[in-house]
């Protein structure tokens, strides 16, 4: 009986097998056909597309990635100024161009290679700027306000240029900054300086480990009279890391403060700057910038190949506008009709020079 089923069995897989045999024969017949007719294949070897995230990476050696990818070393106050990594930037780079769009060396507009990194609302964006991963583009219109980023804690730059890693307006690259922590800053530091026009800066900062636990904390403020009248510059920013590392992870968490309120006076005219250099027609022109952002950071290294990373982060941020360019300035009444007056009609507008300003 055994081998009887056993006759059964193999009976039925031999009729499927021959039910479905000429559809393979036949299958077989036209791709041979095909193959006579059509032109030789050419096998190319495989491609790897490897691409970096704005996360940390497990790192990968600078020559093997096929783009002009720039590092800079950390901003100096003492050589570039009250504004560091805005005049770092042009300094150390060719393709770099600054625009003063808001007549502060806080808010000016960074262009790379033609791309346009701006904290005008409105201008065409081409620009990127991730802090630790964060991405510090405002969420409306993509600005950037450039004040807010505390530029004292920045441990490395690097400029990458396109790659859509770095999401939408990247199409002229992308800024990537790594911030300061405990295990690669260590002791403290006090900066002080000053100059002409009001202008004094001072910086705090301490990083420290201990084990496989690092901290580092940082405060700057800056203030500048500016060279005109009514164009100051309150900068307060503050930035602290707390970091576990070992076994192949890290976790670190961040917090990143400021308070800033800046002047930008817009254009004089010549005649009155004929005057009086430092004379400024409409006021008060200032903006009040803030942000708070706690990040945290993870980072887990299986092999040279293989990580898991993880981001993230609350950003509040917010700005706030004081045009003068929004007057009741009108033309004055008929007794005074080569005048403008503020207001009311018989109320002439003075100058700061105590003369009464034309209706030109």
């Amino acid at each position: 009986m055994a081998l009887l089923r056993l006759g059964r069995t193999a009976l039925r897989s031999l009729a499927v097998w021959l039910v479905f045999l000429p559809c393979i024969a036949s299958g077989q017949t036209a791709s041979s056909a095909d193959r006579a007719d059509a032109p030789p294949t050419l096998s190319l070897p495989a491609v790897n597309v490897i691409g970096t995230t704005p996360l940390a990476g497990v790192g990968i050696d600078r020559d093997k990635v096929p783009a002009n990818v720039q590092t800079l070393p950390q901003p100096d106050i003492a050589k570039q100024g009250p504004a560091p990594l805005l005049s770092g930037l042009d300094q150390h780079l060719s393709s770099i161009n600054l625009n003063d769009n808001e007549d502060n060396p806080y808010q000016r507009d960074v262009q790379y290679r033609g791309f346009t990194a701006s904290p005008v609302l409105g201008t065409p964006t081409g620009l990127a700027v991730y802090q630790n991963g964060v991405r510090l583009n405002e969420p409306f219109g993509d600005n950037l306000t450039w004040d807010l980023v505390p530029d004292f804690a920045i441990d490395r730059l690097n400029i990458i240029p396109t790659n859509p890693v770095y999401g939408l307006n990247a199409l002229g690259g992308a800024l990537v900054l790594n911030m300061k922590n405990g295990f690669n800053t260590h002791g403290g530091e006090l900066e002080l300086s000053g100059g002409s026009f009001g202008q004094r800066q001072g910086t705090l900062q301490y990083g420290q480990q201990i084990g496989n636990i690092g901290a580092y904390i940082g405060f700057n403020a800056a203030y500048d009279d500016g060279f005109r009248k009514l164009s100051p510059s309150r900068v307060k920013q503050m930035y602290a890391d707390v970091g576990i590392e070992g076994n192949g992870g890290s976790l670190h968490f961040s917090f990143t403060g400021a308070n800033n309120v800046l002047a930008g006076i817009g254009p004089t005219p010549i005649q009155l700057v004929d005057i009086d250099r430092s004379a400024v027609f409409v006021s008060p022109q200032y903006f009040h910038d803030t942000v708070l952002m706690p990040t945290l950071t993870g980072n887990y290294i299986v092999n040279e190949a293989l990580s898991f990373q993880s981001s993230f982060y609350f950003r509040s941020s917010g700005r706030g506008t004081n045009a003068g360019n929004i007057t009741d300035v009108i033309p004055c009444g008929r007794r005074l009709a080569d005048l403008l007056c503020l207001g009311e009609r018989d109320n002439p507008l003075f100058s700061t020079t105590g003369q009464m300003v034309p209706n030109i």
